[in-house]
């Protein structure tokens, strides 16, 4: 998957999640060339949903050229399906074969509980 961003300050929160591992990030320099983040610059931390890509210790963000987009290629999503997600699959199947009308529910549901860790 490719995101694009304006700043590197975005990497901070990544609309996308599980970050599983990064293939590039790329950017246009502030002289205007295309240029490939080196890998040392930066590294993921955190997991699941709260992933994001920090400086390693003792690096800096480059400049970039007003107006251009910063390119991040990555792996994302699950290698395999939670088990929080799959037990919320099967109980909302399960109400809604039990109630067939599938009426409004008030208020939380056990399916909200068992994704509520998983949404975005």
């Amino acid at each position: 998957m490719t995101l694009r961003c304006s700043s590197f300050d975005d990497f901070a929160c990544l609309p996308e999640a599980p970050l599983q591992s990064i293939a590039s990030i790329q950017y246009v320099d502030a002289d205007g060339d295309e240029q490939t983040l080196p890998e040392a610059v930066c590294e993921s931390w955190g997991d699941g949903l709260d992933a994001r890509i920090v400086l390693q210790a003792g690096q800096s963000w480059p400049a970039i050229a007003s107006g251009s987009w910063i390119t991040l290629t990555g792996l994302f999503g699950y290698a395999a399906v939670p088990p929080a997600v799959q037990q919320a699959i099967i109980r909302h199947a399960l109400d809604a074969d039990a109630s067939r009308e599938n009426p409004s529910a008030h208020g939380h549901t056990v399916f909200d509980f068992l994704m509520s860790n998983h949404r975005r």
